[in-house]
């Protein structure tokens, strides 16, 4: 697999099936090890080294042209660097340090915080660099003791603007902090912004790239998509009290959270481009989520009292096969869905106007639910305040997934994959806003629905579905995919047009429309990547289409 050393990759894919054996039993064994060949097999198609050789790899010219353009600017933030350390093999300490001081962006001064290290190299190794660049400062804590309490010792030596969080084996990109420093003298507003990021196995190769969505909160909820880069304005980070002793392992996940309940989503900026190299070390979360099980307990505390601080009646619980969290809400008093199989956008206008349910599933033709808590987790997710469409994971009569969720421009998500396959990221297996929702299991509170005006009879071939979605977004209510409402079509009718190449092309009255009223979005879809292709959902862009600040 080329990620460790044979044996230690076996011993902890070992480890990790054993696990999952005990938790969950062995068909959930079974899937994990054939998604796990299928992700595998895509990501060595893939042929990711190249691309990021190719598009992700400034030179030296690029770099000193971001230097001159750094120093054009009016505003030249600092960004304090927190890096806790302890016991590091002395080549990961020194390649995490060399990468900050390799920026192109020179305003930063690197906090390291030595959580009492016994290792011999660690103190001279860090008194060295202190005495070879004055930007680099050094507390040493006298008796190890966590994470938490070792980062906060690392942000007390902080005097920059902005801080952010680099572990002591990773390594940013010479890039980074360039491109941290553009994004908020951009966005003035911005109290936290975070990056795409990637791997680098014991060999040094870069793998398994990470390219995310813009903010996407329940996304947030289910695993921390911010991790790495991320950064904060430091004031916001002091206000939310620091890092919490407690939750070590998911420490940077629980200050996301609080910093988000402070400054909203609004002032959350991602930027596209892979500006931190996450390293799999043996017995890192980087190469296998079960080797720190506590990290996933806390994590799941962290989302509790982020839910229980903001008034949200839910449970929260780790899906053990994924290593990642479920948000479970509290279900309103039963109210009756009306489920709408007519055809045609004026038929489905009409039975909606007919109906005196207070929320609607609109399904497609030969759609039925898989099992009787499909539509109820609908309903439940269509009733959440700023929520507007909410689809279900689809699958076709083979039992492969014909729906989870629509990419603009590129079409239905994960189409093909088995039942039990996680997809890009897990993110055919996790709850998480889209831009659009596929009319073929579609449901709305009945007033939105009215409010947007119901499906436009102008798309009266394809794309009223999706046309819906995004005039509901304009409204302030986001559409979610929900995989735990699973459906099935046992009929042989084609799926409803997605807006991929070909539905475009084959519908060229709707898609002119289409393209006139949301033509950006089509180009860019915010709950996509731009790294990404528009050939093929979550395949490598070759090349990756721009964005701009």
């Amino acid at each position: 697999m080329g990620n460790l050393p044979h044996k230690t990759f076996l011993s902890q894919r070992w480890r990790a099936g054993l696990h999952l054996l005990r938790a969950e039993g062995p068909w959930a064994l079974a899937r994990a090890i054939r998604s796990a060949w299928r992700t595998q097999r895509e990501a060595d198609a893939l042929d990711y080294p190249r691309w990021a050789a190719t598009y992700a790899s400034p030179g030296a010219v690029e770099l000193a042209a971001m230097a001159a353009e750094a120093e054009a600017w009016t505003r030249k933030p600092l960004i304090s660097v927190l890096m806790p350390v302890h016991d590091t093999p002395e080549a990961l300490l020194r390649a995490a340090i060399d990468s900050v001081l390799a920026q192109a962006y020179p305003h930063w001064e690197l906090c390291i915080a030595d959580d009492g290290s016994m290792l011999g190299h660690v103190g001279p190794l860090l008194a060295s660099y202190r005495a070879r660049d004055a930007r680099i400062k050094v507390a040493t804590r006298e008796a190890s003791g966590n994470i938490s309490a070792a980062s906060n010792t690392a942000l007390a030596l902080a005097t920059g603007e902005l801080v952010a969080l680099l572990d002591h084996d990773d390594e940013l990109t010479p890039d980074a902090l360039f491109h941290v420093a553009r994004e908020v003298n951009a966005h003035p507003g911005t109290a936290m912004v975070y990056s795409d990021e990637d791997k680098r196995d014991a060999g040094g190769t870069l793998a398994h790239p990470h390219f995310k969505p813009d903010w996407n909160h329940d996304l947030f909820l289910s695993h921390n998509i911010a991790a790495h880069l991320c950064a904060y304005r430091t004031e916001v980070v002091l206000k939310a009290g620091g890092f919490r002793e407690g939750f070590e392992g998911a420490q940077d996940y629980d200050l996301a959270l609080r910093v988000l309940e402070a400054v909203g989503r609004e002032r959350v900026r991602h930027i596209p481009r892979v500006l931190y190299h996450w390293r799999m070390v043996a017995g890192s979360t980087a190469v296998n989520a079960f080797e720190k099980d506590y990290a996933a307990k806390r994590a799941r505390q962290a989302v509790e009292e982020h839910l229980r601080r903001r008034g949200i009646e839910a449970t929260v619980e780790t899906l053990g096969s994924l290593g990642v969290q479920r948000v479970r809400y509290l279900r309103p008093p039963a109210v009756p869905v009306a489920t709408i199989d007519a055809i045609g956008v004026r038929a489905r206008n009409e039975a909606a106007r007919r109906s005196a349910s207070s929320v609607l599933l609109f399904v497609g033709a030969g759609v039925g639910p898989m099992s009787a808590e499909a539509t109820a987790e609908l309903a439940v997710q269509a009733q959440r305040p700023g929520i507007g469409a909410v689809g279900g994971k689809l699958h076709d009569r083979e039992g492969r997934v014909e729906w989870a969720g629509t990419v603009l421009g590129a079409g239905a998500a994960h189409r093909g994959r088995g039942r039990g396959e996680g997809g890009y990221m897990l993110r055919a297996s996790l709850v998480q806003e889209v831009s659009a929702v596929s009319g073929d299991c579609l449901c709305v509170r009945r007033d939105l629905f009215e409010a947007a005006g119901g499906f436009d009879e102008k798309f009266e071939a394809a794309f009223a579905d999706l046309d819906l979605s995004l005039r509901l977004a304009v409204l302030g209510h986001r559409s979610l995919f929900t995989p735990f409402a699973e459906f099935r079509r046992s009929s042989a009718a084609a799926p409803a047009p997605s807006c991929d190449a070909a539905a475009l092309a084959n519908h060229p009255r709707e898609a002119a429309l289409l393209r006139e009223r949301w033509g950006p979005l089509l180009a860019d879809d915010p709950q996509y990547n731009p790294n990404l292709s528009l050939d093929v959902p979550f395949a490598l862009g070759w090349p990756p289409r721009g964005r701009t600040p």
